[in-house]
């Protein structure tokens, strides 16, 4: 009696763990890969566009070009829009050029170039000067201007007048005038003259000029250059 017991003790021993055994065996091919999932690469934040970094005064003659601008960032390769107003005033072409490197380059004519922090206050600095070069034929000497970095919309001329759209749908134009022994290079949000500039430059010139500035033009450059 007790063999018979023990005999039916080993087979349910043996066949339990074979079902055991059986049911790992099977688990372990029922278990789920799971499928991949591709990875996200984080896109990097992109500047906004921003004037007092973003817009700076061009000079251009036979020898040198260059871009005066408050940005201390800009890199070799790195594009400029050159916006140049004729004599007249009334015409002004849009010049693609790129950022060669820092400059040195003296301006016959012309001496110190400052540009306001903000607008409307006395608070101006001298600006980083870096060589440019043009990427598409043009006259030499195209004389004074203004350069444009870090922006995606491109400047378009309308009827012969440049803008530059910005993201929150605005246009914006540029203006130069003279005052009595200098220029003033002024961007405005709208149309020129009729509310603020947001970005304003001079230029002292080493000669009298006519002058044509509004006070509007010439208020927030409350200390000149000597």
């Amino acid at each position: 009696m007790f063999k018979n017991i023990f005999t039916v003790c080993v087979l349910s021993f043996i066949l339990t763990g074979c079902n055991a055994d059986l049911s790992l065996q099977t688990g372990s091919s029922e278990i789920s890969v799971p499928t991949s999932v591709p990875s996200v690469t984080p896109v990097g934040k992109i500047r906004q566009f921003d004037p007092a970094q973003d817009i700076g005064g061009i000079y251009s003659d036979n020898e040198c070009s260059i871009l005066r601008i408050s940005n201390s960032t800009l890199t070799p390769g790195e594009a400029v829009q050159v916006i140049v107003i004729d004599a007249t005033g009334h015409q002004q072409k849009i010049l693609p050029a790129k950022i060669v490197g820092p400059s040195e380059c003296t301006i016959r004519d012309a001496s110190e170039f400052i540009i306001d922090r903000q607008p409307s206050t006395a608070d101006v600095h001298q600006p980083n000067s870096y060589q440019i070069e043009f990427t598409e034929r043009h006259e030499n000497g195209v004389g004074f201007g203004f350069g444009i970095v870090n922006t995606a919309n491109n400047a378009i001329s309308n009827k012969g007048i440049a803008e530059l759209p910005t993201v929150d749908g605005r246009l914006l134009h540029f203006r130069e005038c003279f005052s009595q022994e200098g220029m003033h290079l002024t961007v405005w949000p709208g149309k020129p003259l009729t509310d603020k500039p947001i970005w304003h430059a001079y230029q002292h010139l080493l000669y009298d000029t006519k002058q044509n500035c509004s006070s509007t033009e010439t208020a927030s450059i409350a200390i000149a250059p000597s």
